[in-house]
């Protein structure tokens, strides 16, 4: 029963962020692909899901399911030697984007676009090489988020409560 609930759920989100909006795939196999691959989308405006994905880790790829579930994330493969240690500045133009997948690319940092999603909600950065407390800055900028999903990154009992405190202090 739980899992027609959770899947009911599911596509009750999807609809209704369908309903505001579009989700968009960028498949990638380097920085300058990724940037080249941004720089052609059109309508970045009308797109509130964006999942980017490593070609080469496509083959690990696995629907997670929600962090509700039980699932052990420590034993899922990642790649921390990805081409792509940072996010280019061009994917701030996607300024209405209310959940962002950027798992398992090999990301050092979050970059310096990241205070610019506003609308942001849900941030999956898991399997990155980031170490959170270095990023709290920059997450306290997103007013709206409500979810950071770090399964796999460097995060300490300090950044942890800080993550909870960043609500109050915005």
């Amino acid at each position: 029963m739980k899992h027609i609930l959770l899947i009911l759920g599911l596509f009750i989100f999807r609809l209704t962020v369908m309903s505001q909006g579009i989700e968009k795939v960028i498949i990638t196999n380097s920085y300058e692909d990724l940037s080249n691959k941004i720089e052609a989308i059109e309508d970045k405006e009308s797109v509130v899901k964006l999942y980017i994905l490593v070609k080469e880790n496509i083959k690990d790829w696995r629907l997670t399911p929600s962090f509700n579930a039980q699932f052990d994330y420590d034993n899922q493969p990642h790649n921390f030697n990805s081409p792509i240690s940072e996010l280019p500045k061009s994917i701030e133009e996607f300024v209405n984007l209310i959940y962002l997948d950027v798992s398992d690319l090999g990301l050092t940092g979050l970059g310096t676009s990241i205070p610019e999603f506003k609308k942001l909600e849900i941030l999956n950065i898991a399997y990155n090489d980031i170490r959170i407390e270095e990023e709290l800055e920059k997450l306290s900028y997103l007013t709206n988020l409500t979810t950071v999903i770090a399964f796999g990154c460097d995060i300490s009992g300090y950044s942890v409560s800080r993550l909870r405190d960043l609500s109050s202090e915005t």
